[in-house]
């Protein structure tokens, strides 16, 4: 029997894990890191999925939430930005393919522009576009602005502080005027018209922002070199398509007894 001493699940765990933090120490990484590919290798030899490393990195590279959602007014969001850092340059194939993800996801035609390295598809203020980063990377950048709830808010603003200033003056130097409710009217319906605003924006920045999420993974995915995750990625989140079989079959029309004036007429 042997006396060689056995570590449990428990015991094997620390083991490693002070192994691997002393490895650390003594072999750091180089000042220029590792490419998404270096990781997602020493990730498979570890037994870890490509496209969830992938998908990590992507999360990682967003910018950070001060720069990601901004020109807040009131607690609501006017514009959304986000940016990811790609893996490698986009091909002409996969721009094409981009190009019909954004079509599909914001339900517009949109116009594409090329530029030397630089593309961009834009649909009103909704703009996707690529951009140097140095040494030959690229990155994709998002950015939405819902001009219609903006220019709503401020409309609201200034019907408030109209009201408002309207009613000052007037209290201060013609008390007796009978007009005073039009001006606290005036206030009330910019406030309404102003809360009303910031109400829909969020949902819509919310939403803006999950897609721009979502479409920057499967860019990178798709310049990591695995199409197959960015095409289930884009099917997980499309419409289902309408089953026509399963509609129910329509009522047979059934024939229309003549009146009897119509009998009448022909006897």
């Amino acid at each position: 029997m042997s006396t060689e001493r056995r570590y449990d699940e428990r015991e094997v765990a620390a083991i490693f894990e002070r192994a691997a933090e002393a490895e650390a120490r003594e072999e750091p990484l180089a000042g220029e890191g590792l490419t998404l590919r270096e990781l997602q290798r020493i990730g498979a030899e570890a037994g870890l999925s490509p496209a969830h490393i992938a998908e990590a990195a992507a999360v990682l590279d967003r910018d950070p939430p001060s720069s990601d959602l901004l020109a807040q007014t009131l607690g609501a969001q006017r514009a959304v930005y986000h940016s990811v850092r790609l893996p490698a340059p986009l091909t002409d194939a996969d721009w094409e393919q981009l190009v019909a993800q954004f079509r599909s996801t914001f339900d517009a035609n949109g116009k594409t522009t090329r530029e030397g390295s630089l593309r961009t598809w834009a649909n009103g203020n909704l703009r996707v576009g690529t951009e140097p980063t140095g040494e030959g990377g690229q990155r994709l950048r998002f950015s939405t602005r819902n001009a219609s709830l903006s220019n709503g808010i401020t409309g609201g603003l200034v019907n408030m502080v109209a009201g408002l200033v309207l009613f000052a003056v007037f209290a201060l130097f013609d008390p007796a005027e009978p007009i005073f409710p039009v001006f606290a009217l005036q206030f009330v319906l910019g406030a309404m018209l102003a809360g009303s605003c910031v109400v829909r924006l969020k949902p819509w920045a919310q939403e803006r922002a999950e897609q721009f999420d979502r479409l920057g993974a499967q860019a990178i995915a798709l310049t990591a070199g695995m199409p197959e995750a960015a095409t289930v990625a884009a099917e997980e989140h499309s419409e289902p398509p309408l089953a026509l079989d399963a509609l129910p079959e329509p009522p047979v029309d059934e024939p229309i007894a003549p009146s009897p004036s119509w009998r009448r007429s022909h006897e």
